[in-house]
């Protein structure tokens, strides 16, 4: 029998990174450790499910150096990856191969990955393209042997060959593409877009576990091995059936010290019970506000009724937080619980028991806070603790419209102290408390029940704001006017639970409509997006949000913009733009835009836009934001005419280009293709850092006779002007200096602050004004959107977000009468 560590090794680099002290987490630690069981799912209430012998077998890239060891390390996704795993020292059957065998539920997904290291010093495996491994993923089906690869090691980086792993996947019944199923392999994770496609370009060569896993369990686990070989591409085409869904109705009695009033959730390892698949704060993968809520009974128990696939294999527990903060507890079990079903081909109910909430003799903390009143009634307070780095935001229980408690009773045993902060809509770091926000309440911890009061005096970027709009005569420009809002690049799925309070704003302002941004992510110099989850909305996320927005009243738009891991500039500064890097760009972006252009089709979102900021320097004859020429090829024009077909082949609505506008307006050859043009204003109108409003009115003015009136005249397509103008003084030059260099306008999005460049909102409310009074008199103008608004809260920060902020009043002037 392998011995098992109890421990958390990884957490040396969680603490490291965090700055904070080890002391405050004690979790049972031994190295190497005695000699015990592997840890089970610990279900009190249910029969244990039969376990079968998976061996791991793994390779290294090189020996492991003279005192170090070899971990297989489980992770407890329902509890916390990061503070919850179990590392299992590897066994050496030759010079640079290694392996376990671990008793493993039959029928079971598990999540794992290697770490190697002595002592405190701990190194996680690293994947082909030299990134940390979060997960591998493998299907527990019998007794078998599997074998993994380690690519690389922080120390030692990836010099092998590498081959791709490309594949399309479609519903067995209906040969339907299959979106949002992920992909393991090599430890890399991405999702099949909305074609069913999936593609993973740098996967080392040799034979690897490739893994299908649906979110939500609805369609069963399909895995195989997968060859890779150099340069070459590995195919891999599959239908899985579709399982059918079945009633499921949770019943669980809780302890008699159970909070009165407190939301009981189930957090689990499925999507519908808040597993996003991909780290958060802290390392966590499980949001607590998309956990399912469980409604009271009148005998004090609490039920669930879910649709579940059957025969899907769930990990889950009860929580009054999320699956680490105040989750169920086992006094007589030394590991955290997690209980383990498969679910029934009939349906059924399952009935359990809380047993505790704590575990030891520390007694429970209440946290009572007073917000202040121009707290917005529609906001809710959420708390955030700090043990080993801060955690996901858990939502506080309401009093009334001031006063928010939250009772926390554990895993207390594990802490003596912990820090804790308050912030609105889960936006911590960002819309905290004024004062204290980075270091948080220190809490200590105590065998007696504990009730800590607070008061937050202050929001961060939230004061009682008094505008002023000056009425004057607004032309009308037609009921078809593009009165909208863009939200910030890169929607992130933490913001879809304010989706509703964001919409109900737009209306308020009389917008028309609203423009999503989700996107792929692109990592350092490589031409390759990827398609991840828990980075951006899903593809059944994407349709919900654009139904949600048209059935508010709203037109929805989809704009696809990449995220990447930097500022535009630096990325193409970076990347290597030779001719081979250019062609993987182009077919990256292809796969990019057809996935958000079947989006949009299945949505039947009223417009798509492509292009942006990004895709500039990959016109003909395009330049870096820095002016030099970007070395696209010759024929860009014509792979941009093809893409745009076969997007419009794909949908069926209107079709706008995104393109920067500059001083100097150029029209593409390809400009044919779309609807209109979706031009992203960010020109400099004066040097000066506060100019007077009609300094603003004369250079926009200028602008538009000069550049966007030929230009109108060149293309003779609709065109939107879509403003982004950070709320800092000196926003109207455009170019915001740091080290030399132009600051771009997201860089002051959060949670981004720049303390050189002072918050000036009315400086924006000017820009604004100056561009409305400008295409007052253009009729051929179709619509004004403003750009970089963020969703989940009211902030009046420094960023382009009108949320909040005197522009919003000043196109709740103007929005309804340009409408007219």
């Amino acid at each position: 029998m392998p011995r098992v560590l109890k421990a958390v090794f990884f957490l040396v680099f969680l603490l490291s990174a965090s700055g904070c002290n080890l002391s405050l987490l004690e979790l049972p630690f031994s190295f190497p450790g005695a000699p015990t069981s592997p840890v089970a799912p610990s279900n009190p209430t249910a029969t244990p499910y039969p376990r079968t012998k998976v061996t791991f077998q793994v390779t290294l890239p090189a020996p492991l150096p003279p005192g170090e060891m070899l971990l297989l390390s489980l992770q407890d996704e329902v509890t916390h990856p990061a503070l919850s795993i179990s590392n299992y020292p590897m066994q050496a059957i030759g010079a640079q191969t290694y392996q376990a065998t671990l008793p493993l539920t039959d029928g079971s997904l598990i999540a794992y990955r290697y770490l190697r290291g002595s002592g405190a010093q701990v190194f996680p495996e690293l994947n082909a393209e030299n990134a940390v491994v979060q997960a591998r993923r493998l299907y527990v089906s019998g007794e078998m042997l599997v074998k993994d690869m380690v690519a690389a090691w922080p120390d030692v980086p990836f010099q092998g060959a590498t081959g791709m792993v490309q594949g399309e996947l479609r519903d067995a019944q209906t040969q339907q593409p299959l979106a949002d199923i992920l992909v393991s392999v090599a430890g890399y994770q991405v999702l099949s877009d909305a074609l069913g496609r999936f593609f993973l370009p740098h996967v080392p060569v040799g034979t690897h576990n490739l893994l299908l896993t649906s979110l939500d369990g609805v369609y069963p686990p399909f895995q195989q091995g997968a060859v890779v070989q150099q340069g070459m591409v590995t195919p891999v085409e599959v239908s899985l059936s579709r399982r059918p869904l079945v009633t499921v109705t949770f019943v669980v009695s809780v302890p008699a010290n159970t909070q009165a009033g407190a939301p009981l959730r189930i957090a689990g390892n499925l999507l519908p019970f808040g597993n996003l698949f991909a780290e958060g704060q802290g390392g966590e993968r499980l949001r607590a506000d998309r956990m399912p809520q469980m409604r009271p009974l009148p005998d004090g128990r609490y039920a669930l009724a879910i649709q579940l696939p059957a025969g899907a294999y769930l990990q889950y527990k009860y929580t009054l937080g999320d699956g680490f903060w105040n989750a169920e507890q086992d006094p007589n079990q030394s590991q955290f619980l997690v209980r383990e079903r498969f679910i029934p081909a009939e349906g059924g109910t399952f009935e359990d028991q809380v047993l505790s909430w704590q575990k030891g003799n520390a007694g429970p903390i209440l946290f009572e806070v007073t917000v202040p009143p121009n707290t917005p009634l529609e906001d809710t307070v959420y708390i955030q603790f700090n043990a080993a780095g801060w955690s996901e935001p858990l939502p506080m229980w309401r009093l009334n419209e001031r006063r928010w408690i939250y009772r926390l009773y554990g895993p207390l045993h594990l802490v003596r102290q912990f820090h804790y902060r308050y912030c609105r809509n889960a936006q911590c770091g960002i819309a905290d408390e004024a004062t204290n926000a980075a270091a948080g309440h220190l809490a200590t911890v105590s065998l007696a029940p504990q009730d800590l009061q607070d008061t937050v005096q202050r929001w961060r970027w939230l004061s009682d704001l008094q505008s002023t709009v000056v009425a004057r005569e607004v032309q009308p420009h037609g009921a078809n006017f593009m009165a909208g809002v863009e939200f910030q690049p890169q929607i992130d799925p933490s913001w879809l639970s304010y989706t509703t309070l964001a919409l109900r704003n737009l209306q308020a302002i009389q917008a028309n409509w609203v423009i999503y941004t989700p996107g792929w992510e692109a990592d350092a110099s490589q031409p390759f997006l990827y398609y991840r989850p828990g980075r951006t909305p899903l593809n059944a996320e994407m349709i919900a949000l654009v139904r949600q927005a048209q059935a508010a009243g709203l037109q929805a738009a989809i704009f696809p913009v990449p995220r990447l891991d930097r500022f535009q500039r630096d990325y193409w500064a970076a990347v290597p733009r030779t001719p081979e890097w250019w062609q993987a760009w182009f077919e990256s972006y292809r796969r990019f835009a057809l996935h958000y252009a079947e989006v949009a089709q299945q949505s039947a979102a009223d417009a798509l836009i492509l292009g942006g900021e990004w895709t500039a320097p990959a016109i003909s004859n395009g330049v870096l934001p820095d002016g030099s020429p970007s070395g696209a090829p010759a024929n860009a024009d014509d792979l941009w005419r093809l893409l745009l077909r076969d997007v419009r082949a794909r949908y069926s609505g209107r079709l706008l280009w995104a393109m920067p506008a500059s001083p100097a307006l150029m029209s593409p050859a390809f400009l044919d293709q779309v609807d209109g043009i979706y031009l992203l204003v960010s020109i400099p109108l004066s040097e000066e850092e506060a100019p007077s409003k009609e300094t603003l009115s004369q250079a926009a003015e200028r602008w538009m006779v000069e550049s966007l009136t030929p230009f109108q005249q060149q293309v003779g397509k609709p065109l939107i002007l879509a403003l982004a103008y950070p709320s800092v003084r000196g926003a109207a030059r455009a170019c915001l200096g740091e080290s030399g260099r132009c600051l771009p306008w997201e860089a002051f999005n959060p949670p981004q602050l720049h303390p050189a460049f002072p918050t000036d909102l009315s400086l924006q409310a000017d820009i604004y004004e100056a561009f409305l009074n400008a295409l007052n008199s253009r009729a051929w103008i179709s619509g004004l959107v403003s750009r970089g608004y963020y969703p989940p809260a009211l902030l009046q920060d420094p960023s382009a977000s009108i949320h909040g902020k005197p522009t919003s009043d000043l196109l709740w002037y103007w929005f309804p009468r340009l409408r007219r």
